[in-house]
């Protein structure tokens, strides 16, 4: 996450709870947040005001962002193995194009090119 996103976080996170935004607090949480996707923690800043009345605090965004990310992953992972899965069924299925020509010829009718 950038010191803007951080930024655009706290203002949606101030917006929720009214908390006071000044470029110290921007920079603080950035410290402890830096290293989490933008869009995991927005995800998480919602998970946690849905779910407790608590003050939320940079901990919880780690915290819960992680758990986001981890599903996301999870559900990433599967639906590439999905797809994979299904290729690979194409692959098996999906016959020679000498076989299909073969298979054609087989049933022309006689004089039919």
């Amino acid at each position: 996450m950038t010191p803007d996103e951080t930024g655009k976080l706290l203002a949606f996170i101030g917006e929720l709870d009214g908390r006071r935004l000044t470029p110290e607090t921007i920079i603080a949480w950035h410290q402890v947040l830096a290293d989490i996707d933008v869009d995991d923690a927005f995800e998480a800043v919602k998970k946690h005001h849905r779910e407790s009345t608590d003050w939320v605090k940079p901990g919880h965004v780690v915290y819960l962002a992680r758990g986001v990310r981890d599903a996301r992953l999870q559900r990433e992972a599967r639906e590439k193995g999905l797809r994979e899965l299904e290729a690979r069924r194409r692959r098996r299925t999906g016959m020679p194009e000498e076989v299909r020509r073969r298979i054609r010829d087989l049933f022309k009718r006689p004089g039919e090119v």
